[in-house]
């Protein structure tokens, strides 16, 4: 009886954090399809640009909170669907920083760019940008999770239309 629960409980963690992986690595996908489009019309060194990379967060985090809420139906709470936002907030956060040094190893003067253009001489090296990045995505998730969470906390609302005709009132 008891294994049979935890195997119930082992299955929900897993599945769950298939559902975080899966969207950190789609949303990383759309940030860095963006970055290369924005690299390839020469708009990359733009950080007010920066605030679309926001609104794909956003979408990553909500699909990730309605597919879990999706799959775990009535067990669904506010703490849990918060926590599988942060979930694909944090991955998604390392998979993209992570990106980032890759394509650092291919185009190490864009890092100086960076540096040079949004302000952050301090940060200093590509680990210091990786830094600032890493927590302007998190922080960025961590809003977006809630923001999600205050829309989808409540179940459906169904919409229930009564006609009624004035024969029926006779």
């Amino acid at each position: 009886m008891y294994l049979y629960q935890i195997h119930l409980i082992m299955k929900t963690v897993i599945r769950n954090l298939n559902i975080a992986v899966l969207y950190a690595l789609f949303t990383t996908l759309l940030l860095g399809g963006y970055f290369l489009l924005m690299k390839s019309l020469g708009l990359a060194d733009n950080t007010t640009l920066r605030v679309f990379n926001f609104v794909i967060l956003f979408g990553g985090v909500y699909k990730s909170i309605s597919a879990f809420k999706d799959v775990i139906g009535t067990d669904f709470s506010y703490f849990r669907g918060l926590i599988m936002g942060l979930k694909t907030t944090l991955l998604t956060a390392l998979f993209f920083t992570g990106s980032i040094l890759v394509y650092y190893s291919f185009d190490p003067s864009f890092i100086n760019g960076v540096l040079n253009q949004g302000g952050l001489s301090g940060a200093g090296s590509i680990f210091g940008v990786m830094g600032v990045i890493l927590i302007e995505a998190i922080v960025s998730g961590f809003m977006s999770s809630f923001m999600c969470m205050q829309y989808l906390k409540n179940p459906k609302h169904v919409v229930c239309l009564l006609y009624t005709s004035d024969a029926a009132d006779e």
